[in-house]
């Protein structure tokens, strides 16, 4: 049975606020106190007032000459079926009438001043009977008639026949439930919308029980995803019809709850299964440095793209929709994470807290500086470095400092968790279904100790975003698995080989090599793609074996830093203008100070939106969409600044000049290309891998950054380059060893596909440049049919630096990136104090020829706490980016016999 029909449900009590204002109710919690501090409440309707000390109404006093009944057959005629008017008992009319303190206006005998007549008898009951009597001044009030005519005062009684005095909380109960407004009440529209209710409160006013009446006007249910994560609302037939049914109706077992509110339904709904609502499928997510791409692949082979973030789905889709900003917007931080903790599974947390994504980039965009804090664009670098540390400023001022993410308590607020928790909401709804299995991929600079954190912190993430029903079978939550997949530039290179149409066959081996130049960062991956040989029980079951056996990257060469870089030279021709105005900008990687710098370089928040606006506002110059160059073709751009004062400078002229900064982008792009071909030589050779006897490396650019014209030509000059060179120094007839493949999706990869004869297919669920990567994921999925077999990756990846010494302004490399482990290097001699330690990422560092100056060379220098002149500074790599170093006479080192205390650095 998936579907059933319920009229009740439970939820935990600290999870109310999902359904009533917290805050409101606590203020009309004390409104009502004060109200029932006195024992008469007047009404606002129907001339009625509320007797705390019968707790019943009846009409107010003021009133009460006009509607005096002289016949008990008369009472319906005259108030209606509206309320169940009733006789008071004879105790209730001693309490109403004979105290002291009472609301009616007394005359002659203690008479009320409507009963004028000496003679005129008022009627009461005891249990079923009816009576009447006169009213005396005597001790005793009433003389008891079985005469049934006389004045009648109606009353309505809320509680039972000679109530005893209720506390306040149950007070409000019957109030809601019959829907009385006392007068003090008519404008708090809280408590409007609860009226008809049947609520039940403890004594701490804490909710014990209720009904939606007030819930389907709010549409509560159908608007849940909307109210969490912006996603637009189900249709109401989901909550009638008995092939839908929501998941949050499901649960009906008290005994699930901790404490259980019980929510009685003002009709029978139709609940669902969450359990029904699981696809089998798989779900690739790249999460990358400025997008987050989510493809998935349900019961059949096709994969598809997921749109996260974007609002309302039934609008137009456009191929923006598929690469998800990788953003988190924090409005009020310290909120969200009190209702993210009070539920297992999908808990009523508020969009309007923390918002990801379109909403969140669009939102920065329109934003002061004010709030730059509050906006967190930096979440991939923050958890792939070490030593990055994270502050957050919500829009309420809430302040929350996190230590580098590797170092994070799994206890601790983590942002990577929160933004994974929203993915899944936009992954598993009641529009999607449930997925149970993903795939996450990673740079191959990743240690696996990172990696593995990610990965735990998606998994919790996700798993929270589950229905809270699924959360109660054990077997069922532990079973979703966050695995990691093939890494970035692979998983790509499996997609871009099969959409080009690489089918190898028997003992054919086709070389690739990847440059996946993104948003952060620019990874290299090399390898072999090939038929499985199924005389091979391990690959009998492949079609295919993708072996990725070289892997590196340029560590600062993405879109997003090469917007930064090509911002920062505009600011520097600029210089003058911007000291005379106080404005600031930050200084990027491989950027370096320059003279007049000192008060212009600055990491303020206001520095940091300045850097942000512009790199902005030259993304067409570094994108090129069509007609970009009207926008610069004066030799000026104007945008909004801000000084370093915060006040705001709007339309702030700068001189740019296009020929510059043209050739800046050039420069840093070919030195990325030559990384490129630096590190495929390294990877050809440490596979003893000959190329000059390979027929064809093919080289696919992916990344969104790789459909810049320049990258395309800087290929194609620098491929010419090395094949000239190849000729003359090895006498090669082949002289198109390098083909080189756009980036999927763009202009120049249709043109590609229709030079190898390929049908074009421009449907935005064909795989692209970014999102390629996720499809790759899924593609490389253990149990499909292409085994990956990666070399690059063992117990951990291999150190990230070249380490060296600078001879003649040029980088000479001691400790090479496949140094081993845990091994004494002699690196110096120790007789002085100190050394200069030279280290970089650049595979051109291999080549000992790599000037000194170069910005991607980083200068530390060491000390050490034993001087001797004849001994040396022994240097060990213990991790992917740690060192350590020591004093040691050669002849001892490996006997661990050590003239000084061994140090540990890390390197940035």
């Amino acid at each position: 049975m998936s579907t059933k029909l319920v009229d009740k449900i439970f939820i935990e009590n600290d999870n109310i606020s999902a359904f009533i204002d917290k805050v409101a109710m606590d203020a009309l919690a004390k409104e009502v106190q004060i109200l029932l501090n006195k024992r008469w409440v007047l009404m606002s309707h129907d001339d009625l007032i509320y007797d705390n000390e019968i707790v019943a109404c009846y009409l107010n006093p003021n009133k009460i000459k006009a509607v005096c009944i002289y016949n008990t057959d008369d009472i319906r005629d005259n108030f209606g079926n509206k309320y169940d008017f009733d006789l008071f008992t004879m105790e209730e009319l001693e309490k109403a009438i004979f105290k002291q303190s009472t609301p009616f206006e007394k005359g002659d005998y203690g008479r009320p001043y409507f009963m004028k007549d000496s003679r005129t008898r008022i009627i009461y009951k005891i249990e079923d009977n009816v009576y009447s009597g006169y009213i005396d001044n005597d001790e005793n009030g009433m003389n008891q008639s079985d005469v049934t005519k006389g004045v009648i005062l109606p009353m309505f009684r809320l509680g039972s026949e000679n109530s005893p005095i209720l506390p306040p909380h149950e007070v409000l109960s019957l109030w809601i439930k019959n829907s009385l407004i006392p007068e003090k009440l008519k404008k708090n529209a809280f408590y409007i919308s609860l009226l008809g209710s049947n609520i039940k409160f403890d004594a701490n006013f804490n909710i014990l029980s209720i009904n939606t009446f007030f819930m389907s006007e709010n549409d509560t249910l159908l608007n849940e995803d909307k109210k969490r994560a912006d996603i637009f609302e189900y249709n109401e037939k989901m909550l009638s019809d008995t092939e839908q049914g929501h998941w949050s109706l499901w649960n009906t077992d008290p005994s699930n709850f901790k404490n259980p509110v019980e929510v009685n339904l003002k009709d029978s709904l139709v609940a669902r299964d969450p359990v029904s609502s699981i696809v089998d499928g798989v779900v690739g997510i790249d999460f990358g440095t400025k997008s987050t791409v989510v493809v998935y692949q349900g019961d059949t082979t096709k994969i598809h793209p997921m749109r996260i973030g974007t609002g309302d789905l039934r609008k137009g889709v456009d191929k923006k929709h598929y690469e998800n900003p990788t953003i988190m917007e924090f409005n009020n931080l310290k909120k969200f994470i009190e209702d993210y903790s009070k539920r297992d599974g999908r808990p009523y947390t508020d969009w309007q807290d923390i918002t990801v994504s379109h909403t969140a980039f669009n939102s920065l965009m329109e934003s002061s500086t004010d709030d730059f804090n509050s906006y967190i664009d930096e979440l991939k670098q923050w958890a792939g470095t070490k030593n990055k540390k994270l502050k957050i400023v919500d829009k309420e001022s809430y302040i929350l400092d996190l230590e580098p993410f590797i170092e994070l308590d799994e206890d601790h607020i983590n942002p990577i968790e929160l933004y994974a928790y929203y993915l899944g909401l936009y992954i598993n709804n009641q529009h999607n279904g449930i997925f149970l299995n993903y795939i996450l991929s990673f740079p191959v600079t990743y240690e696996i100790e990172i990696r593995e954190k990610i990965i735990r912190s998606f998994e919790k993430g996700i798993k929270k975003s589950l229905p809270q029903e699924l959360h109660f079978n054990k077997d069922i939550i532990d079973s979703l698995s966050v695995l990691s997949g093939a890494s970035e530039p692979a998983a790509y290179a499996v997609v871009a080989l099969q959409e080009y149409k690489f089918e190898p066959s028997g003992n054919e081996k086709i070389f690739y090599g990847v440059f996946d130049f993104g948003g952060g960062t620019t990874d290299f991956d090399f390898g072999i793609w090939r038929e499985a040989d199924h005389d091979k029980i391990k690959e009998r079951r492949y079609d295919y074996v993708v072996e990725h056996f070289g892997a590196g990257g340029d560590r600062f060469l993405g879109g997003e830093n090469i917007l930064e870089l090509i911002a920062f030279y505009v600011f520097k021709e600029n210089k003058d203008a911007l000291l005379k105005t106080d404005i600031q900008f930050i200084l990027p990687p491989e950027c370096e100070k320059f003279i007049g710098s000192e008060t212009l370089l600055s990491n303020s928040r206001e520095a940091n939106m300045n850097m942000k606006t512009l790199s902005e506002v030259l993304r067409p110059f570094w994108e090129r969409p069509e007609g970009y160059e009207d926008q610069y073709k004066d030799g000026l751009i104007n945008l909004n600044l801000t000084s370093s004062k915060g006040q705001q400078l709007v339309k702030f002229e700068l001189v740019f000049d296009p020929e510059l900064i043209s050739d800046i982008l050039k420069s840093r792009i070919h030195k990325g290309v030559k990384n490129f071909f630096e590190q495929l030589r390294v990877a050809f050779s440490n596979q003893d891998v000959d190329i000059n006897k390979i027929d064809k490396i093919n080289i696919f650019l992916a990344g969104n950054s790789s459909k810049s014209d320049f990258v395309d030509t800087l290929f194609e000059e620098e491929i010419k380059k090395i094949t000239e060179d190849m000729q003359k120094t090895q006498n090669l007839e082949n002289s198109n060893i390098f083909e080189l493949f756009p980036p999927l999706g763009s202009d120049d990869g249709f043109k590609k596909l229709e030079e190898r004869g390929i049908a074009i297919s421009n449907s935005l669920e064909q795989p692209t440049g970014k999102t390629g990567v996720a499809y790759g994921l899924i593609e490389t999925r253990k149990g499909g049919d292409i085994l990956v077999l990666d070399h690059n990756v063992k117990d951990d990846i291999n150190f990230k630096y070249y380490l060296g010494e600078c001879r003649k302004d040029i980088f000479k490399v001691i400790i090479g990136r496949d140094i081993q482990y845990n091994k004494w290097i002699e690196f110096i001699d120790a007789g002085v104090d100190q050394f200069d330690l030279y280290y970089t990422t650049q595979p051109l560092a291999s080549t000992n020829n790599l000037s000194i100056d170069d910005s991607g060379i980083k200068k530390m220098i060491v000390k050490i706490d034993h001087v001797d002149e004849n001994a040396s500074v022994y240097i060990r790599v213990v991790d992917p980016t740690e060192i350590e170093y020591v004093v040691a006479l050669s002849e001892q080192v490996s006997n661990e016999q050590y003239l000084s205390n061994i140090t540990k650095i890390e390197l940035d």
